[in-house]
């Protein structure tokens, strides 16, 4: 019994120190406003949506590397990004190139 409490507790206390990934989306020199996006992890997605003006917030429960995800023009457009202790704040644009949405740091 006593291990299987360690085993919880240290599952639990790794999805504490996951992180938040934040930031905001521009498109057009304009806020990418009411968006969907998602955070693909290797074991999960978190989904997201931007605000009105352009800012999003996920909390994924895994650290490690990860792909922000946004579909837009019929392309899908992705950006790696960091989960881990410490939020990480991703500040991007959606930019026109090579006939296909990409997005690109600020």
């Amino acid at each position: 019994m006593r291990g299987a409490s360690i085993v919880l507790l240290s599952l639990l206390c790794g999805q504490a120190f996951a992180g938040l990934i934040f930031g905001s989306i521009n498109v057009h020199n304009q806020p990418l406003s009411q968006h969907d996006l998602a955070v693909e992890c290797s074991r999960d997605t978190y989904p997201g949506r931007t605000n009105d003006n352009g800012s999003y917030s996920i909390n994924a429960l895994e650290t490690g590397r990860c792909t922000l995800v946004v579909q837009y023009g019929g392309d899908k457009a992705t950006f790696d990004v960091f989960s881990e202790r410490n939020p990480s704040r991703n500040d991007l644009t959606l930019i026109r190139e090579n006939d296909h949405w990409v997005l690109r740091r600020r």
